[in-house]
């Protein structure tokens, strides 16, 4: 995975080539943006761009930022293009978590309490927070002598490599999509954006889960930020209250990943993961145990905390109970 050159390096494509977008897809398309139905695996990746920025003239915060249209056009395009062609970490995925995040922000009825910062930055965030994964998971880095590992201190790393990129592409000379944000707002911004990704890291998961068993009062005892890093952790745990057909699509994606991950550390002759062992793991048991044991009690303290969500949350038992019949032949 060869780094973003430093601020002089040049994008893959030019800002100029942003695709036109398709009548009929944005027609077919727009009105689910607010949903938990929409299913990006069925478009296109150029077309995925023009919904991605659907999204954000939906929420029409930027301009009010100082952030113009164009500027915004060359931040996706340039998320698009540094997006690893990964089983599931790819750019589909990453389109999935900015509309699933746009999504629970408006099922949530909380929008209101953000300001258009917070706002940004969170839909930002969720285009971001896995900016050029590579595939395998944090355990696979370590074990490996990763490069990465070693630069972020085996801490949270990767977490921290998608924000720095995320960075990097908002400051590079072909993008500079804060060019008119005041210092002191840039500061705060990237304060916000860096701290959101980094709570999408799992290993901070019973954290987030201590802190909603406090909360018992409809949302009001959850602050702002807490607000809105437990909308994008619910956004990257969200397959399972999609119709089944999109969560079966994820879930097998997921997997695929998981296994070829798994397939890298025994050629290398490293002990093999045991969520990762396609040779010893069933695939259903992996996806069952996901379900069981971090969405459904995450999303049923969420959905406490947060009432408006818990009817986003009715289809969870249903989707775990389809996988019953399902075998890994």
């Amino acid at each position: 995975m060869e780094p973003v050159s430093g601020g002089n390096g040049e994008l893959s494509r030019a800002p100029e080539n942003w695709p036109r977008a398709t009548a009929a897809v944005t027609s077919r398309c727009k009105g689910a943006l607010k949903t938990l139905d929409f299913d990006p695996t069925q478009v296109d990746g150029d077309d995925l761009l023009n919904l991605a920025l659907e999204i954000f003239l939906e929420v029409n915060v930027h301009e009010g930022l100082g952030i113009g249209t164009e500027r915004l056009k060359r931040f996706i395009l340039a998320v698009h293009d540094r997006m690893l062609d990964n089983p599931y970490h790819n750019w589909v995925r990453a389109f999935d978590v900015l509309q699933t995040s746009y999504a629970l922000l408006c099922l949530s009825k909380q929008r209101q309490r953000l300001t258009e910062a917070e706002v940004f930055g969170l839909l930002i965030a969720a285009l971001c927070y896995d900016l050029e994964h590579p595939g395998v998971n944090s355990q696979f880095l370590v074990k490996s002598k990763s490069s990465l590992a070693t630069l972020y201190n085996n801490n949270s790393f990767l977490e921290k490599h998608h924000a720095f990129r995320a960075f990097e592409l908002m400051l590079h000379p072909s993008v500079d999509l804060l060019a008119a944000v005041p210092k002191d707002q840039y500061v705060s911004f990237r304060h916000l954006v860096m701290t959101l990704i980094l709570s999408t890291d799992m290993a901070r998961h019973e954290e987030f889960m201590l802190q909603l068993n406090k909360s018992s009062d409809g949302g009001g005892g959850l602050d702002s930020l807490l607000y809105m890093q437990l909308i994008l952790k619910c956004a990257d745990m969200a397959d399972p209250m999609k119709p089944f057909p999109v969560f079966a699509k994820w879930a097998v994606r997921m997997t695929d990943e998981l296994f070829l991950q798994g397939d890298m550390e025994r050629a290398s002759g490293m002990e093999v993961s045991a969520v990762c062992d396609r040779i010893c793991q069933s695939r259903v048991a992996v996806i069952k145990g996901i379900v069981d044991y971090i969405v459904e009690p995450f999303c049923r303290l969420l959905g406490r905390a947060l009432p408006a969500l818990s009817a986003s949350f009715e289809r969870i038992p249903l989707n775990r109970a389809l996988w019953d019949p399902y075998d890994d032949a």
